[in-house]
């Protein structure tokens, strides 16, 4: 279910309202007009009720209805929007009792069947919301709430069809994904499917993108605020109903680790909790030193008198890093002192900096999966097309001993378990590597890797079911070229975030070239027809958006 908020003014009683992106994205419930009200004893106190649920009070509306319905059990509005009420907080089972009392006074109520249709869809009962979605357009053809929910149900149900296609027994080992509002997640549950376990969700509502692929099993509502999503997942995880929980945000990693939310502590992905400060940029770096990987020349820098003395020791160019920070913001790199001290001068230090050595070279990017401090799998890409924020275009090559020794001991100090997605720097100079981030979670770039040689899907099986032939199969291949001899295409634009920066840069033609070049893009999401939809009509919107911008 996506998100819903509610709305009155001077054309409707109560009405959902959103964006127009969101009404794209989201079931939206839809209530009746205001004439339909009757204007009758209790008129008054409804219309309290209606200021009160417009407020968002919905507490002391729901009081107010509850009130009218014990004098008239009958009251066919206050029935309609106390269902509102309980459906909005995704009681549904409830809010169908209500809105099946409203049936029994008007049951050819075009909103009426919309909602109930909502309610049944929270259920995952969604043939039977299908029903009541044409029962409402039967009765008013032009209903923008029922024509989106529909089409909603509709996906949903071949999603379902489409995940049948990879069949995981019950007795299967279970995972759980979880995320706030970052969708790094988006395809991971097909690879996690093809590991031969279950995988069920836990994310807010608003996050539609993490649940529109076919493949995991169940979606857990994770509330609005990282706090109700730490505040779940302390439930699930007591519970020990998954027995592998993978974290895809960065902020939830920190919060975790800032707030020494020890009995989540287990959850991290790595089993050496005395290093779990490499949850931080400055730890990270203590880390590498502390157990001799070779990594840029850093000083941490928590206040303006310390500046200084970091500049003088390294040197410029320098390259300056928020403490906590993701996706390249809060990443500076200055060529001159007054640039640097401007910022140094500007900055409030409420979060520490790292201040590295600039190394001049190639940005080597790794997505790698360990067991027990055991790297299992590893697979290599150059940036390519760089531009602000997350990289879309990306040319995989062989794996290199080099690497593979790197990160190995980036792995075996900490005993990293699970996805690591790590950052290199290859001197353009002396050819070295040197390693300067590992995010301790996957990244969108995880099942591509099946492309170039790495089959993770192989790697984390091996990790969920204890089979040790394919782990020492996997870890006597980890750089041997015959894994990646049959590769025909070696780059992969990440469609379509590729083609959205291409066309906010101006670069219509590369745009259209893009959506056009099957090998490096649109070959990775077909596997999935649901995605791959969702995705189409989304850069449908973006480009007619795009070409019909007036012009300056």
């Amino acid at each position: 279910m996506a998100a819903n908020r509610f709305f009155i003014d001077e054309k409707t009683v109560f009405a959902m309202y959103r964006s127009s992106k969101e009404k794209k994205q989201s079931k939206t419930p839809h209530s009746p007009s205001k004439k339909g009200i009757h204007h009758d004893a209790y008129s008054t106190k409804l219309k309290k009720a209606l200021g009160l649920h417009r407020q968002g009070q919905l507490d002391k509306a729901e009081v107010l209805y509850r009130q009218i319905l014990k004098l008239k059990p009958h009251h066919f509005d206050a029935l309609q929007l106390l269902a509102a009420i309980v459906l909005q907080r995704d009681e549904y089972r409830e809010a169908l009792k209500l809105f099946g009392r409203a049936f029994k006074i008007n049951a050819q109520h075009p909103s009426l069947l919309n909602n109930y249709g909502l309610a049944l869809m929270g259920l995952q009962r969604y043939r039977e919301a299908l029903e009541h979605y044409d029962k409402a357009l039967a009765l008013n053809p032009a209903y923008p709430e029922a024509i989106a929910n529909r089409s909603l149900a509709l996906q949903e149900l071949k999603r379902l069809e489409v995940s049948k296609t990879v069949p995981v027994p019950p007795s299967a080992p279970k995972v759980l994904l979880v995320a706030f509002q970052w969708t790094t997640l988006i395809e991971l549950p097909y690879m996690i499917k093809q590991a031969g376990c279950h995988v069920d969700l836990l994310c807010p509502k608003e996050n539609y993108w993490l649940r529109v692929n076919s493949f995991y099993d169940n979606w857990i509502n994770a509330g609005a605020t990282l706090d109700s999503l730490i505040a779940v997942l302390l439930q699930l995880h007591k519970g020990k109903s998954y027995q592998y929980i993978i974290i895809g945000d960065d902020p939830i990693l920190w919060k975790i680790y800032r707030e020494k939310i020890r009995d989540l502590w287990d959850v991290l992905p790595f089993r050496n909790k005395s290093v779990v400060s490499i949850m931080s940029k400055i730890g990270f770096s203590e880390y590498c030193r502390d157990y001799l990987i070779k990594s840029p020349e850093f000083k941490p820098v928590d206040a303006m008198c310390t500046a200084s003395d970091a500049l003088h020791s390294l040197g410029l160019p320098i390259v300056v890093k928020v403490n906590y920070s993701a996706g390249g913001e809060g990443v500076r790199i200055f060529q001159d002192e007054p640039s640097y001290y401007g910022f140094m001068e500007a900055y409030d230090f409420k979060e520490p900096l790292l201040v590295q050595r600039f190394i001049p070279g190639e940005q080597v990017c790794v997505e790698a999966l360990f067991n027990n401090g055991k790297l299992l799998q590893y697979v290599c890409a150059m940036v390519i097309d760089r531009t602000t924020g997350p990289g879309t275009k990306r040319r995989y090559f062989p794996n290199e001993a080099a690497i593979g020794d790197l990160i190995t001991l980036l792995g075996q100090g900490a005993l990293m378990h699970g996805f690591v997605n790590i950052s290199l720097i290859r001197d353009s100079v002396t050819e070295h590597y040197f390693l300067f981030e590992a995010d301790q979670r996957p990244n969108k770039w995880v099942p591509y890797a099946r492309w170039f040689g790495c089959d993770f899907a192989r790697g984390f099986k091996t990790l969920m079911t204890d089979r040790p032939d394919i782990e020492d199969e996997l870890c006597s291949t980890l750089n041997a070229p015959e894994n990646t001899r049959n590769i025909p295409c070696w780059e992969a634009e990440y469609f379509p975030d590729h083609a959205f920066k291409l066309f906010n840069s101006g670069r219509t033609n590369e745009a259209i070239r893009h959506l056009m070049d099957y090998d490096r893009n649109l070959r990775y999401t077909l596997y999935d027809p649901v995605l791959l939809e969702a995705k189409m009509n989304h850069l449908q919107q973006r480009f007619l958006k795009a070409i019909n911008k007036p012009q300056p």
